[in-house]
């Protein structure tokens, strides 16, 4: 689109002035491609969602129960959310009321779910004098008369246009704003931060507000928070390494305070993630910090194996390690060995797919110290998930000395109703082909141990 648009107004453009024979180039894109309204009418004629593919988000309708009011903020411009609020009968707030555009219904917070659009909709209209209305057809023309008479063009901000002056774009950014600095939970799925404007409300919103985590599903998303979310990326202060040779020179990147354990990267599809995204995320979230408050006052035993589990289970990695590295590692390895394994190969489970290898490394230390105590008769259990091309995946069965551990007439018992679970789950949620290989053998193995 960008480049479409650039084409055919390159006469305008002072950038045409420094190249020659540019007319050439014009006369034969304009002569044998697709014009940018064409583009733009093939684009929104792809964004009308009928009912059938809508209905996969109403698990996103749980979070409603919560507050009586979910917002969601989007840059998509398809009306996916709107079809959800009409099956299900849910009162819908875009902005608008029979005025025009007012950003103030959204604060009188009487619709179950508010949409704020970023980037416009297929079902926003604008007119030349800046009135705007959101009229629900499908319409396969660039404009419409509206009833005043005055004409309406779509209003939808497309890949690689600059942010122009719209009341609703700049309005939206505001609540954007806004709602970032008292909310506790964000979840954001299937965005991968290129719009550096958004990404900086979100970095500057985690300085403000100390409280909130952000779940990041998608399956890029540990390559997202490294490249887009954890460093500060403005080209007006360059960054680089400082030199011996020019101390005065480049600097560091500058952290952001979403590195501070603030994001829970998830990478998964967000339509596997979302039938359990409140079940199993957030309330383990909730529930973690919950007793990781009470901790505090009363630092009972078996509350940390609690607290630990749940930020385990919502797979938010950073925080457990934050806390391993505050009461020492040796102290949590001396708790029950059946509850050390399971967090451990699900710490482990998430870390095949970092790229924190450090991070797995760690995990793999601990997953294999873990299995070191489940010896049962006079065998020692030691399985790996093949982390080096030296130690592709298997299991071994050592001779050791009988000692605490799981009799060989239950081990059966146990794999099955323990470690088997954690790895068809994580085998449902991933689509990674190297990961799903590996994670599958690991388990056709358990299963053959088991029988």
């Amino acid at each position: 689109m960008e480049a479409i648009e650039n084409a055919e107004r390159i006469e305008e453009d002072i950038v045409g002035i420094f190249f020659e024979n540019e007319k050439d180039m014009v006369s034969e894109f304009k002569g044998n491609s697709i014009n940018s309204k064409e583009l733009k009418m093939f684009i929104k004629e792809k964004c009308f969602v009928p009912d059938s593919r809508a209905t996969y988000l109403e698990p996103l309708l749980e979070f409603i129960d919560d507050s009586g009011c979910l917002d969601v903020f989007s840059t998509n411009y398809d009306n996916s959310l709107e079809q959800l609020s009409d099956i299900r009968d849910i009162r819908c707030i875009d902005g608008f009321d029979s005025t025009g555009w007012n950003p103030q219904v959204f604060r009188e917070r009487r619709g179950q779910l508010n949409i704020y659009k970023l980037h416009g909709s297929i079902t926003w209209w604008r007119t030349e004098e800046g009135d705007y209305k959101s009229i629900p057809i499908k319409d396969d023309k660039g404009a419409i008369e509206l009833a005043s008479g005055k004409t309406a063009v779509p209003f939808i901000l497309y890949p690689g246009k600059k942010l122009e002056y719209n009341d609703p774009f700049f309005d939206i950014l505001y609540e954007l704003r806004r709602l970032l600095r008292t909310i506790r939970y964000v979840i954001i799925a299937g965005y991968s931060f290129k719009d550096k404007h958004i990404t900086r409300i979100f970095q500057y919103a985690a300085k403000r507000n100390r409280k909130f985590i952000m779940f990041l599903i998608s399956p890029s998303a540990f390559e997202i928070l490294e490249s887009q979310l954890k460093y500060h990326d403005d080209e007006e202060f360059r960054k680089g390494y400082s030199t011996g040779f020019d101390p005065g020179g480049f600097t560091s990147p500058i952290l952001s305070k979403l590195a501070e354990n603030r994001v829970i990267p998830l990478p998964y599809k967000f339509e596997k993630v979302l039938p359990i995204l409140k079940s199993r995320y957030i309330n383990n979230l909730r529930d973690a910090e919950s007793l990781e408050i009470q901790l505090k006052t009363t630092p009972e035993g078996s509350t940390w194996n609690k607290m630990i589990e749940g930020y385990i289970n919502c797979e938010h990695l950073e925080k457990v390690e934050e806390i391993i590295n505050r009461i020492g590692w040796e102290k949590l390895a001396a708790r029950d060995w059946r509850w050390l394994f399971g967090i451990t190969l699900k710490a482990l489970l998430n870390r095949l797919q970092s790229n924190e290898e450090n991070s797995r490394n760690r995990w793999y230390s601990a997953f294999s110290g873990a299995a070191a105590g489940l010896h049962f008769d006079r065998f020692n259990f030691i399985p790996t998930l093949g982390f080096t091309a030296s130690t592709p995946n298997h299991i071994e069965l050592r001779i050791g000395d009988v000692g605490h551990g799981i009799f060989s007439n239950h081990l059966s018992e146990y794999l099955e109703g323990s470690i088997v679970p954690i790895l068809e789950d994580k085998i449902n949620l991933v689509d990674d082909e190297g990961v799903l290989e590996r994670i599958s053998t690991f388990l056709n193995k358990i299963t053959r141990l088991k029988d």
